[in-house]
């Protein structure tokens, strides 16, 4: 077609609201796209001041972009042309095929504001004449007597800036196609050879000639977006480093899908930022490390951005893998790309950087190989379908960051292992909670899973699903609902499962840490007197016998941080004393499953500072008090909760009391009871009368025992069915068919 002795000109504003990083093809005269011949003769753009033309790419006066034979003859443009993102030029945005300019002059500003996140050299693409060309037919773009005298200038995302202009400023940088490498922009005579590629500062025409012409050891730093017209091998005696350099290595589609671009069979190592290998992805036969850059596998039908094969070496030390579908291809049914696989008789080890699948039926890394990630790692794989599949082989994950997006429709696993052995000692796992049929942190069906760390989370389907085999011996977990893979030792204290101790060894062991749990799984029994720096847990389903065998446990914890013995499972303690020494301590004991207690002493802690410590013992389970003594500051025993009941045989309170507080011996509420059967009770407090202390309070059953001390109601009422008591008992206090006699020395029996 021609356009021929066309003019526009007056108020001329023209914005494209576009902004994907497809193509806009925006112009004044001519937009879209045509890949036929286009002829523009006397073709002018006069435009008034104010006036502008704006889009997002590919955006000129006269085109947007042509991919045929373009002649442009005698055409001018003073409009300012803005692109947000790349190819931006004062006659036409991208110049792609045969493209001749003759007697063509621009005055407007022309500029590209703020390029495409990781492509490094947008800001480049901007030209008075042409924002930039790609040739795919092997034959010069050709300017003469061409002119601009407007600025030119490109910014890309990072603030870089171009300088100098390419090609004179004329024309931008562009794209060469598959085997048009080493095509020519001529400007008034003056030949601009495109060359893909150096080694040491000498640049040729190709890629693969850079790579040929490569000794072992040397670098070859790509200078353009190049597009290889069949695979690149890399030799099995050869070493080398590609730098991408900001540059693409983009590869051809054939019969579906994409080739892969580079097969390595030496030793290849891949770095720069902002570049990136967009192919079905890279074969590694040798050794293949990435430092940086993105290798991505485009296909939606398979492929693998790295795919090792057996006897292969992977180091990843940064850079992104990815799994990605060329221009927004929908995943395949069955058929969807990998980011990496770590196949049988490969090792891989993944020390940096990030790896990503879009997929919805792949991981993003497939492995039944050796695949180590280190304890300094600090990758991160987000997967759709999952980030880890083991199918073989030995996996071990020591540290990084593993998840799935929010919202997917799938049942995916963070972590899924069908064959082989996995063990993590480290990493966060992250799952998708939201999604409508939940799913896993990880998913054992091979049984050969060992967790002995990391931080799992967010999964509705719950944090571990595993199989016979599968263990659990460390971790933080949200929501770990299969307990039964907790290993033998190992207990789960909220939602850490931590090692228990079951010898007096690592009983001493554990007290010298602070950051240690002190979690009782077995029988202990003393030879020192210690003091433990947090509070000894005894686990829920757990039985213990903690012998003192004479000797104290001490601990100067506040009531804040907890008692000196907590006891969720059933604990048997004997013969020794245990003693909260801290001002406005913890109890000695709170229990809250089943204690036995024989011939012990409870020290309650003192008070300080106008406040009061815990009782020295708390319950809300069942207890069972033998022959043991309670000296405390506040108050001695509390029972509380439903079913919540302590048994008393022949014991002894001493309780000092606090002045101006209202202290209790044994003191009942919300549905707890107490027995007592013999034993001395006291109240030593002055100031009962006037706090309303005393040394029973509440649903207290006394069959018999001596108690000195004030007798009251407040939670419950007391049943006296014998004993001796310092104050007269009251008449609903007494129990059915018992009387109560003065004995005249200040104390009343009930009988």
């Amino acid at each position: 077609s021609t356009i021929e002795d066309v003019t526009v000109k007056g108020d001329i504003k023209v914005e494209s609201t576009v902004t994907a990083n497809g193509a806009s093809r925006v112009a004044v005269v001519a937009g879209g796209n045509s890949y036929g011949n286009v002829t523009m003769k006397n073709v002018h753009v006069i435009a008034n001041e104010g006036s502008y033309l704006k889009a997002n790419n590919n955006v000129g006066a006269l085109a947007g972009q042509l991919q045929g034979v373009s002649v442009f003859e005698n055409c001018s443009s003073n409009i300012d042309v803005t692109g947000t993102k790349f190819f931006a030029g004062g006659i036409i945005g991208l110049a792609a095929g045969n493209q001749i300019f003759t007697n063509c002059h621009t005055t407007g500003d022309v500029t590209i504001t703020a390029g495409r996140d990781g492509r490094a050299h947008d800001q480049y693409r901007v030209g008075g004449i042409a924002g930039g060309w790609a040739d795919n037919t092997k034959t010069p773009c050709v300017l003469t007597d061409c002119s601009y005298t407007g600025a030119i200038s490109g910014t890309n995302t990072d603030g870089s800036v171009a300088n100098p202009l390419d090609y004179a400023g004329y024309v931008g940088r562009g794209y060469t196609l598959a085997g048009c490498q080493g095509s020519k922009v001529i400007i008034d005579g003056t030949e601009y050879v495109d060359k893909s590629a150096s080694v040491n500062g000498v640049e040729y025409a190709t890629l693969e000639e850079a790579i040929a012409a490569a000794g072992s050891g040397q670098t070859i730093t790509l200078l353009f977006d190049t597009e290889v017209e069949e695979k690149i091998e890399i030799a099995a005696d050869k070493e080398l480093t590609i730098d991408l350099n900001g540059n693409d290595i983009n590869a051809p589609e054939t019969t579906g899908s994409h080739i892969y671009a580079i097969y390595n069979y030496g030793n290849l190592t891949i770095e720069g930022e902002g570049g990136s290998i967009n192919s079905r992805g890279v074969y590694n036969y040798g050794t293949l490390t990435l430092n940086s850059g993105k290798i991505s596998a485009i296909d939606g039908n398979g492929g693998y951005a790295v795919n090792n094969e057996e006897g292969s070496k992977f180091v990843m030390n940064g850079g992104w893998l990815a799994a990605d579908y060329e221009d927004g291809d929908a995943p395949g049914a069955d058929f969807d790309a990998t980011a990496l696989d770590v196949p049988a008789g490969c090792t891989a080890t993944l020390n940096a950087g990030k790896i990503t699948n879009a997929g919805n039926w792949t991981f993003a890394i497939s492995s039944a190989g050796t695949l180590n990630i280190p304890v300094t790692s600090t990758l991160t794989v987000e997967g759709r379908h999952g980030a880890i599949s083991v199918y073989g082989g030995e996996t071990t994950v020591n540290a990084g960051t593993y998840s799935i997006p929010e919202n997917e429709m799938y049942t995916d696993n963070v972590i899924y292992v069908e064959g082989g052995k996995m063990i993590i000692n480290g990493g966060n796992f992250i799952a998708d909670n939201d999604g409508p049929r939940g799913g896993t942190c990880v998913c054992d069906e091979a049984g050969g899973v060992i967790i002995n760390g990391g931080t799992f989370g967010n999964s509705s389907g719950g944090d571990v699903w595993g199989t016979t085999g599968t263990v659990i011996k460390g971790g933080t977990f949200e929501n770990l609902t299969e307990k039964q893979h907790i290993a033998e030792g190992y207990v789960l204290d909220g939602n850490q499962v931590v090692k228990g101790i079951s010898t007096y060894a690592d009983f001493l062991d554990a007290i010298q840490d602070d950051s240690k749990p002190l979690i009782l799984i077995g029988n202990i029994a003393l030879e020192s007197d210690v003091t433990v720096p947090n509070t000894v847990k005894v686990p829920e389903g757990k039985t213990v016998e903690l012998n003192l065998n004479g000797k104290t446990i001490t601990a100067t914890m506040h009531k804040n941080d907890g008692p000196v013995i907590n006891n969720s499972g059933a604990l048997t303690i004997k013969g020794g004393i245990i003693s909260s020494t801290g001002n406005n301590g913890g109890a000695a004991i709170v229990n809250n499953g089943n204690l036995t207690v024989e011939d012990a002493e409870l020290n309650g802690a003192p008070n300080a500072d106008g406040s009061w410590p815990s009782y020295a013992f708390n319950n809300t389970g069942v207890a069972t008090i033998t022959n043991s003594k309670f000296t405390s500051y506040h108050g001695s025993i509390s029972s509380y909760g439903d079913d919540a009941t302590v048994t008393l045989n022949d014991c002894e309170i001493q309780m000092v009391g606090i002045p101006g507080f209202t202290n209790h011996g044994i003191y009942t509420f919300n549905g707890g009871a107490v027995v007592v059967n013999g034993g001395t009770y006291a109240n030593n407090a002055t100031d009962q009368g006037s706090t309303g202390g005393s040394v029973i309070n509440g649903a207290v059953t006394v069959n018999s025992g001596t108690f000195t001390g004030r007798l009251e109601n407040y939670y419950g009422t007391p049943v006296l069915n014998g004993g001796t008591y310092s104050v007269e008992p009251k008449a609903a206090f007494v129990g059915e068919g018992r009387t109560v006699v003065n004995n005249g020395d200040g104390t009343w029996t009930v009988n």
